[in-house]
């Protein structure tokens, strides 16, 4: 637990020193020894120029969860050239994290257009539109990296201004000075400072430094040695991810949107659809880049960036019905499944292809102007022995029997470019639906039937996930 401690301006020539210890209180009091780790009287030092520190008191975990939300108090005293406005805080100790409205669901720090190619996207991880509204008087939620070190004050990049509506499972995207993705999705704000290599990122709900709190934080992310104490704990939640080391990599950190974290051994099916949030930064994002690129410490995986904006395409599972091209054969069966053992090495299929075919009904309630599918678990490299390399390819329109008699024609799917992505799609890549358009949507009632081309380039039992996201 957090307690941010703040001056009113920054710290004078001189320091200023102020001392903190927990205590028993609040509402429905804490047991120290058993809730928590009580903190005894200890001397809390601002350097000059300094003017935001953080004191953490250690919550001790029970598998309890009959137990009421819990209060413990953080007092302050003894303050030195300086005076106590606001000297006690009181923390709540709640049965379990709940998963956050508004999350950073991707993000990047440098990228082939060098360390200010970086991105944040921003997701309303609920099912009604999100309206902005700073829980102070200033003008939006902020949005804030580390500074040159975890004791300097955070610095604040961007503000999402107050009245902003996120729609129902939308983003918001902000973008560097050199961003470079901007041919798939613009930024809603450009950074108003650039983030600096495995710099930690912050969003709160004020845009005042001086009132960014635990309390006020509503996602963070961290990176690697960012942490254990001061400010950089502001800035994420549970375990760092391993950082980049500014590389220039095409490549993002992606919230799972599975719930099995990338792990290629697990067969099971996904289980979620919408981003995990758990509070730990290690496991809830993904590193994926379009070359497989091995940065130690990182785990190795094919992907791409998938950067989305306000007006970008939405998450509609719930509101597409999806079945069998041709309901008289089996799933694994063509038409609805083809293997073709063709070897097309040129196109990452070694080993051939093969194509899933499925019809999608538009049960939005009104027209769609735009169809995406997003991967969101796959089997692709590296993998071990026994498990299928599979790569997203582009796919054409083909007209394939049905076992009752007939024909039916289905559409080919798009692997969205940029980036280029010279090794096949994998996690986080998008496949478009192009001939779903504004001027030919796909009306409300309406079934489309569409295939998903993939590359063998190695055999073995494999997975294949994939989210429908559509525009009306």
């Amino acid at each position: 637990m957090l307690f941010t401690v703040t001056l009113s301006s920054l710290a004078p020539p001189g320091g200023i020193s102020v001392d903190y210890a927990t205590a028993v209180g609040g509402a429905n009091p804490a047991t120290p020894g058993s809730d928590y780790t009580a903190v005894t009287p200890t001397t809390l030092n601002f350097a000059p120029g300094q003017q935001i520190k953080t004191v953490a008191v250690q919550v001790l975990h029970d598998s309890d969860n009959s137990e009421t939300d819990e209060t413990l108090l953080l007092n302050l005293s003894n303050p030195v050239n300086g005076t106590l406005v606001d000297g006690q805080a009181v923390g709540t100790i709640t049965v379990s994290n709940t998963p956050g409205t508004f999350l950073i669901s991707e993000i990047r720090t440098s990228g082939p257009a060098g360390p200010d190619d970086d991105f944040v996207e921003l997701y309303n991880n609920s099912d009604a539109p999100l309206t902005i509204a700073a829980v102070d008087a200033s003008t939006g939620y902020g949005v804030y990296k580390k500074g040159v070190d975890c004791d300097v004050t955070p610095v604040l990049i961007a503000t999402i201004p107050n009245g902003t509506v996120l729609p129902a499972r939308g983003h918001y995207l902000l973008v560097g000075s050199s961003y470079s993705l901007g041919s798939y999705a613009t930024g809603n704000q450009t950074l108003t400072s650039n983030i600096d290599s495995d710099a930690n990122v912050g969003v709160f709900s004020t845009s005042d430094v001086t009132n960014i709190s635990s309390i006020a934080r509503l996602d963070a992310i961290g990176f690697g040695a960012n942490m254990g104490g001061a400010v950089c704990d502001l800035l994420r939640e549970g375990t760092n991810q391993h950082g980049t080391l500014g590389s220039n990599a095409e490549y993002s950190f992606s919230r799972d949107t599975c719930g099995k974290g990338g792990n290629i051994a697990n067969f099971g099916a996904c289980q979620t659809a919408t981003p995990v949030d758990t509070n730990n930064n290690s496991v809830d994002f993904l590193f994926a880049d379009t070359q497989g690129t091995f940065i130690p410490g990182l785990t190795q995986r094919l992907g791409a960036p998938g950067p989305e904006n306000s007006t970008s395409p939405i998450l509609r599972n719930a509101t597409f019905g999806i079945s069998l091209i041709d309901p008289g054969a089996a799933a694994a069966a063509a038409p609805n499944r083809v293997r073709d053992l063709t070897p097309d090495p040129p196109n990452n299929s070694t080993f051939g292809t093969m194509s899933i075919r499925r019809a999608f009904t538009n049960n939005t309630g009104a027209a769609v102007t735009r169809l995406r599918f997003r991967i969101i678990d796959i089997t692709s490299f590296p993998i071990p022995a026994g498990i299928a390399d599979l790569r997203a390819r582009t796919s054409s329109q083909v007209v394939v029997s049905l076992t009752g008699g007939g024909t039916a024609t289905v559409q080919g799917t798009t692997l969205e470019p940029p980036p280029a992505q010279p090794n096949g799609g994998a996690v986080n890549s998008s496949l478009g639906a192009g001939t779903v358009t504004l001027g030919t949507p796909l009306a409300n009632g309406a079934t489309i039937n569409l295939q998903f081309l993939l590359g063998v380039q190695a055999t073995g039992t494999f997975r294949f996930y994939i989210n429908v996201e559509a525009l009306p």
